[in-house]
């Protein structure tokens, strides 16, 4: 688990699947900047019986309050675009609208790229958002990342093609990861 002030990451386990099932088909819950999509319970509770949502070169932490309340969650994985190079790409959420807006996210994302720079064999970690998505943004500037870009129709969002904006985090631009007592 790592442990930060309001949030803790710690990995998916087996009691989460039904909640995490339930905010996966939830479509009052995906955001104005996701593709609105049901997922089979099925197939994600195989995916957890044979990873754990959790490998060498991808992975899913669970972002949960002080009282292990799930908040959302942060993934990484290897860019398509980049597989061979010192990069990974990360993507977050903060599942219920009434949790948003709270800091929980910038904290989550901030511990999480520190972890991964920490633990991994990397100089870059990206993300991608879409260019009307200022709260999405504004965790990415939050935590450190850069705006690099416009990726000009890279996306497709409920069916229309669209841009989406490249931001970056260098390791000398982040802070080391401090390990809080439990």
């Amino acid at each position: 688990m790592i442990r930060g002030n309001n949030v803790n990451l710690r990995t998916v386990n087996e009691a989460d699947l039904d909640i995490l099932a339930t905010y996966m088909n939830d479509v009052q819950l995906q955001g104005e900047y996701e593709n609105i999509s049901l997922g089979s319970e099925v197939e994600m509770k195989a995916q957890f019986a044979k990873t754990g949502f959790w490998e060498s070169e991808e992975g899913t932490l669970n972002i949960t309050d002080k009282q292990d309340r799930i908040l959302g969650f942060v993934r990484y994985w290897k860019p398509f675009t980049s597989p061979n190079r010192l990069a990974y790409e990360v993507s977050f959420a903060i599942d219920k609208p009434v949790d948003r807006g709270k800091g929980y996210m910038s904290e989550a994302l901030s511990l999480f790229v520190a972890f991964l720079f920490a633990t991994k064999r990397t100089e870059r970690i990206q993300a991608t958002v879409h260019p009307q998505n200022t709260a999405s943004r504004r965790v990415l500037e939050k935590s450190g990342f850069k705006f690099e870009g416009t990726l000009r129709k890279v996306h497709v969002l409920r069916g229309i093609p669209t841009d989406a904006h490249l931001f970056s985090i260098i390791r000398q631009e982040s802070p080391a990861l401090v390990v809080q007592p439990g």
